[in-house]
């Protein structure tokens, strides 16, 4: 009895961390679809889809580097110079690729008129 209880509990257990890795599977599967399609849509100029597409990414996988990085292209892209400057700055503290954030990067912060900042990413820009 005792040991039909154990098997019991056991498969229960097993059986629930199979529904939850199917469903993270099934997640991971859906993000990076809308991954592709927001560089698809970036890529035709289509902005307004990139964006969804690009949200629903960050809403299943919050810490996706590439989609923040081109989250911030996509404002870099619609002039929206200080949501562009915020996500750059977190891509970049995150562990972006330097060669990736910086030049864009650079051209926000002109926009914005922060030289000091421009200034500062300059030179770490050199160090790198």
């Amino acid at each position: 009895m005792k040991n039909r209880i154990c098997v019991s509990v056991v498969s229960l257990f097993l059986l629930t961390l199979s529904f939850t890795a199917f469903a993270n599977a099934d997640q991971d599967s859906a993000a990076n679809a809308d991954y592709e399609s927001a560089i698809v849509s970036y890529e035709a100029k289509a902005y307004k889809e990139a964006f969804i597409h690009i949200k629903n990414v960050l809403q299943a996988n919050p810490d996706y580097l590439p989609a923040h990085l081109l989250l911030a292209n996509l404002y870099f892209e619609t002039g929206l110079w200080e949501q562009a400057h915020k996500t750059y700055l977190h891509a970049y503290e995150k562990g972006a690729d330097p060669n990736l954030v910086l030049p864009n990067w650079s051209r926000v912060l002109v926009r914005l008129r922060k030289s000091e900042e421009n200034v500062s990413h300059r030179r770490i820009c050199r160090l790198i």
